[in-house]
């Protein structure tokens, strides 16, 4: 039982980090395509 709360909480924990990581490739894309759209303009 102890084992699997284990797994569950490292899952957890896994898939926020990845959340936290894709949220923040987003911003930094987006960034960039604002300054690029920014330098055409």
């Amino acid at each position: 039982m102890s084992s699997f709360v284990k797994l569950y909480i490292l899952v957890i924990i896994a898939n926020h980090s990845l959340y936290i990581s894709c949220m923040l490739a987003f911003a930094s894309i987006r960034r960039v395509i604002t300054k690029l759209l920014n330098f055409i303009i």
